[in-house]
């Protein structure tokens, strides 16, 4: 039953499956923050919607890949590592904006 589950479960289809999730997922936040980038004198402000957009067509573009390849011989290792790095990796830094530093509540130890 196992080799049945992994011979169905293609990179494709979960890579194809992750672009329609991510979009998903960004209706739940309500803020819209951004990366801001300093060139020297210019900022470059742009925001997760168009962020999270850009990653849904690099998913579907390697998803392509992926079925073009489908016939060939691939690493698995490999290919369970670039899913698995396509999925998380972007999850991480679209969540790594929501942990603010407040310093109000550590203003008590300052005060010490």
């Amino acid at each position: 039953m196992i080799k049945q589950i992994k011979q169905t479960i293609h990179p494709f289809l979960l890579l194809w499956i992750f672009a329609i999730l991510f979009p998903l997922f960004s209706l739940s936040n309500l803020e819209d923050d951004g990366w801001t980038i300093n060139l020297h004198d210019t900022y470059y402000v742009i925001s997760q919607k168009e962020i999270i957009i850009l990653h849904s067509v690099y998913l579907i573009l390697s998803g392509g890949l992926y079925w073009l390849m489908r016939k060939r011989k691939l690493i698995n290792g490999l290919s369970i590592f670039h899913v698995l790095a396509c999925f998380l990796i972007p999850m991480y830094l679209m969540l790594m904006n929501r942990n603010k530093w407040d310093p109000s509540t550590h203003a008590l130890i300052y005060k010490l």
